[in-house]
């Protein structure tokens, strides 16, 4: 494994925290029994084939001041290699209406295009910083990140959608899917219908494993500044002995049920598709777009606890700019370009905070 280890750090604010923690220490792929005592950072890329990640802990602390001079000491790795990452919209809405011939010839039920926007301009890493502050003032139910990896580089975001939550033997995974922008007059039966299916995957995958008693709240929204999202959370406790052996440090056991869980979740259909393997199928054969991190999951694991939220509303950065990226549900409903200025929405939520940085 030695020659898997490589350095890098994250920092993070979980939802409604008023502090900041970081963690520096060594990328590895998540040992076969990893034992956690205390909140141990993860990433998962897009890409479900590759290797889930945590940060083996070197140094950790929480505050504002402490993890500033993280960040100062760590920005000076950030890539000076910034290439062009924009998608053509002509690109994006070919893979829209690719999609929805795979739905009408019954291939797919729904499956979600991505789409990447690069901006160049000088970076000063202190104004950035202020940057990263702005997104927990402003998005306090949110995950709030910035992480360095040597081979993914560094990324910032702030995820609004849980992917897993767990403590005390009991769990919430969030049905996120559906979105309403200031330019649209109201909700329809497409966004609906988009909520419906990433539900009805949550319960097929909590039945696949054989979770007992789980229910599902009332769908309501969600809002992230300007923009709506039609949510639900399933709630269900973990059940013994599996909790025991969940929470006794084997987390990355091949019997262990959150990661069983947590690999039947990724990626949900809010993110790549359904039915999940034909989705996730076609986009490996029909998008263009290197997604990284990206739709994948980043989060703490811990004693008994995971607290894992989907990669959405982030940025890659770069010294001299920054890329970023956004994603649509498209089913039989959707229209191209209120999906293209849905996904020119999604990217406000964070590109205004790194527009003003020079």
């Amino acid at each position: 494994m030695g020659a898997n280890i490589q350095q890098g750090m994250a920092i993070y604010r979980k939802p409604q925290g008023t502090l900041p923690e970081f963690s520096i220490g060594n990328w590895c792929a998540l040992p076969a029994n990893a034992a956690f005592s205390a909140d141990t950072f993860c990433l998962q890329p897009f890409d479900r084939t590759r290797d889930l990640e945590i940060l083996e802990v070197a140094q950790r602390g929480q505050g504002w001041d402490d993890c500033n001079q993280v960040w100062m000491r760590f920005s000076s790795q950030v890539s000076s290699d910034f290439p062009p990452k924009s998608t053509p919209e002509s690109e994006f809405v070919s893979e829209v209406l690719g999609i929805q011939q795979a739905i009408a010839s019954k291939r797919i039920d729904k499956a979600v295009a991505a789409r990447s926007l690069s901006v160049p301009q000088p970076m000063d890493f202190h104004q950035l910083w202020q940057s990263f502050r702005q997104l927990h003032e402003a998005y306090p139910a949110a995950f709030v990140f910035i992480l360095i990896h040597p081979q993914w580089g560094c990324w910032m975001g702030a995820s609004p959608e849980t992917l897993l939550r767990a403590e005390n033997g009991e769990a919430v995974v969030m049905s996120l899917a559906g979105t309403l922008t200031e330019d649209q007059g109201g909700w329809t039966s497409k966004e609906a219908l988009e909520q419906s299916v990433t539900s009805t995957f949550v319960k097929e995958v909590l039945a696949a494993q054989q979770i007992q008693g789980a229910s599902e709240s009332q769908v309501g929204e969600l809002q992230m500044g300007n923009i709506k999202h039609l949510m639900s959370e399933w709630h269900f406790k973990l059940p013994l002995p599996a909790a025991t052996v969940l929470f006794d440090g084997a987390i990355g056991g091949s019997g262990n049920l959150l990661m069983k869980l947590v690999a039947q979740l990724h990626p949900t259909p809010a993110v790549g598709g359904y039915p999940q393997d034909a989705a996730l199928h076609w986009l490996q054969d029909n998008e263009s777009l290197n997604r990284a991190l990206y739709s994948g999951f980043v989060g703490v694991l811990g004693l008994q606890k995971a607290d894992l939220f989907v990669t959405l509303r982030c940025a890659q950065l770069f010294q001299s700019g920054y890329t970023l990226y956004a994603g649509c549900g498209v089913n039989a409903g959707s229209d191209p370009s209120v999906e293209w200025k849905e996904t020119a929405a999604k990217m406000d939520l964070v590109g205004k905070y790194l527009q003003s940085i020079t």
